[in-house]
C-alpha cells in the first residue's frame, strides 16, 4: 500500500508540474476536495493535458525505480493507461469529435425521450406499438423519425393526416443534445458527467410531462431515486468504507427532503383543508436530493418555489381576475426541475457566494 501510494504521488506530482490554460501552474494536491479520491484528481477537470514530456518522464520513473520500490505490473500500466487516457481524450483535435457524438447521443435520446413524455402519464408501454401520430394513429417511418430534421422536412405536419405535430417535439430533442453537450463542456469524459446526463435525462422528462399533465409519473421519479443511490455509491473513492458512506449519505439525503416536503404538505392541508402538494413532487425532491445531496437541493427548493410563485402570479395578472389566486394549479414539479439543471451547472458559485457569509468554504 505504501509503494502504490508513493506512485500515486508521484503522478499527482507530474501533472501538477503541466501549465493551465493561462500558463499558470495548477496544484491537484491543494484542489482535492472532500472525500475525492486520488483517482478522481487524477481522471478530473482539473488535470488538463498530459504533454509527451511527462509520459517519458513517467516511463523514466517507472524504468528506473520499480524494482527497487516493488511496484507492481498492474500498477505501473494503469498509471500509463490514465496518463495516456488524459493525453488522448484532452487533445484539441479529439475534442470536437467527442461533442459532435455527444450531439447525437443526446438527440437520439431525446427522441427516445418524448416517447416517455407522450406515453408514460397514460400508463402505455414504451416499447409497444412503434412510434406512431397521436392523432391518425399512423405508424412514423425511419425516415420520418430523424430528430429535429424530420419536424423542419415535413413542415411540422404528420405524412399521413396532416395535421400539426406539436413543437414539443423538436424542443424536446434539442434541450437533451444541448444538456449533454454543456455537461461534456463542464464536466468532460468523466464519472460526474455521464451522472449529470441522466440526471438531466430524467429531469427534463419530468419537467415536460408535469407541464403537459400535471403528473410526475413514478416510473420515473421512483427509479430515479435508486438510481441516485447508485451513483452516490458509485463515486470515485479510495476505500469501501467511502463508498457505503456516500450511499448512505444518499438515502439520508432523500428521506429528509421528503419529510420535509410531507410535512409542508401537511401543514398546507391543515390549514387550507385540501392538498396543495402532489406526492409526485414528494418523491422528485427525493429524487434530486439523492443525486445532489443537501446543499444543492435546497438551492434547488428555493429557485423552484420562487420561480413557481412568479410564475403564478403573472398567470393570474394575465387572466384579468378570471383565475384565482389560491386555487390556480401550477406545476410546481417542472419548476423544480429546470431549478435542478440550473444548479447542476451554475449552482456551486451562488453557493460558495452565500455560504462565505458564515465562514465556510464550499
Amino acid at each position: 500500500m505504501q509503494d502504490r501510494n508513493y506512485l500515486q504521488r508521484f503522478c499527482i506530482r507530474t501533472i501538477d508540474n503541466q501549465p493551465g490554460p493561462g500558463g499558470e501552474r495548477l496544484s491537484l494536491a491543494h484542489r482535492q476536495g472532500p472525500g475525492e479520491s486520488v483517482r478522481s484528481r487524477i481522471l478530473g477537470k482539473e488535470s488538463d493535458l498530459v504533454s509527451n514530456h511527462t509520459l517519458g518522464l513517467f516511463r523514466h520513473f517507472l524504468a528506473r525505480f520499480s524494482p527497487q520500490i516493488g511496484i507492481s505490473d498492474f500498477d505501473i500500466h494503469g498509471s500509463l493507461l490514465t496518463l495516456h487516457i488524459l493525453q488522448w481524450y484532452r487533445s484539441p483535435t479529439l475534442t470536437p469529435l467527442i461533442a459532435i457524438f455527444v450531439v447525437l447521443f443526446g438527440l437520439a435520446l431525446g427522441s427516445f425521450l418524448n416517447v416517455c413524455i407522450s406515453r408514460l402519464p397514460r400508463h402505455e408501454s414504451i416499447v409497444r406499438p412503434r412510434s406512431r401520430c397521436p392523432r391518425c394513429g399512423a405508424p412514423i417511418g425511419s425516415l420520418d423519425n430523424i430528430p429535429i430534421l424530420s419536424w423542419i422536412f415535413l413542415r411540422s405536419r404528420c405524412r399521413a393526416c396532416r395535421q400539426p405535430i406539436a413543437w414539443r417535439y423538436p424542443a424536446v430533442e434539442f434541450a437533451t443534445a444541448a444538456l449533454f453537450l454543456l455537461s461534456f463542456l463542464c464536466f468532460g469524459l468523466s464519472f460526474k458527467g455521464a451522472g449529470m446526463d441522466a440526471l438531466c435525462f430524467l429531469l427534463l422528462g419530468l419537467a415536460a410531462m408535469d407541464a403537459e399533465t400535471m403528473r410526475l409519473p413514478d416510473a420515473f421519479t421512483l427509479p430515479g431515486v435508486l438510481f441516485g443511490f447508485v451513483y452516490a455509491a458509485l463515486r470515485p473513492e479510495d476505500t469501501l468504507r467511502d463508498h457505503l458512506w456516500n450511499a448512505a449519505a444518499s438515502i439520508l439525503w432523500a428521506i429528509g427532503a421528503a419529510l420535509f416536503l410531507l410535512l409542508i404538505r401537511w401543514l398546507y392541508s391543515l390549514v387550507r383543508h385540501q392538498e396543495g402538494l402532489g406526492m409526485g413532487d414528494v418523491k422528485l425532491i427525493a429524487m434530486i436530493a439523492a443525486w445532489l445531496g443537501p446543499l444543492p437541493t435546497g438551492l434547488t427548493l428555493l429557485l423552484g418555489a420562487l420561480a413557481t410563485a412568479l410564475f403564478g402570479i403573472l398567470a393570474v395578472a394575465l387572466s384579468r381576475g378570471k383565475r384565482p389566486f389560491l386555487t390556480t394549479r401550477l406545476p410546481l414539479g417542472s419548476f423544480l426541475c429546470a431549478a435542478a439543471i440550473y444548479t447542476i451547472f451554475a449552482g456551486d458559485p451562488i453557493l460558495r457566494w452565500y455560504l462565505h457569509f458564515y465562514g465556510i468554504t464550499y
